[in-house]
């Protein structure tokens, strides 16, 4: 993806923050956003998933005995979710329920050892590559099948 020049406000920021998190609730909404988003500067968006750690486990949730700027300066500079929930605390039915907007037993993920999901579901980073993104996944993924045969740029 090339880079862009131009400067992105935080009302921006916040909007296409909310149309990536409605794509959990419907990925069609989220291809109709980012088709519309095209004519408009274009933001990155990442999507950062802690392993292991609790939403009050930040110096910015009001944590005194544990510093960690980074994370702190991302979610100054980004949206923090402060009221979210995993459907399954397993890590891949819980990565592919995030991916792909269903409940893990509908994906075939209900364990971490012997689920593959199937070719033929969508995830939402296919919507966001056709609308001319480039899509990386980096770290541990415990998702095998659809979620990660899929093409990615990096």
């Amino acid at each position: 993806m090339s880079e862009t020049t131009s400067s992105h406000t935080r009302r921006a920021f916040l909007r296409t923050a909310a149309t990536a998190g409605a794509a959990v609730i419907s990925p069609q909404f989220l291809k109709e956003a980012l088709a519309s988003a095209i004519t408009c500067s274009r933001p990155n968006l990442v999507f950062f998933l802690g392993e292991g750690i609790r939403w009050d486990e930040s110096s910015l949730a009001g944590n005194n005995l544990l510093h960690t700027p980074n994370i702190d300066r991302i979610g100054r500079e980004g949206v923090v979710f402060r009221n979210a929930f995993v459907i399954n605390a397993l890590c891949l039915p819980s990565r592919a329920t995030i991916l792909s907007g269903m409940y893990s037993h509908a994906t075939g993920a209900v364990d971490n050892q012997h689920s593959k999901v199937p070719d033929s579901f969508p995830i939402v980073t296919d919507l966001i590559r056709d609308s001319g993104y480039e899509i990386a996944f980096v770290g541990k993924s415990h998702v095998e099948g659809a979620l990660m045969d899929r093409y990615w740029d990096y």
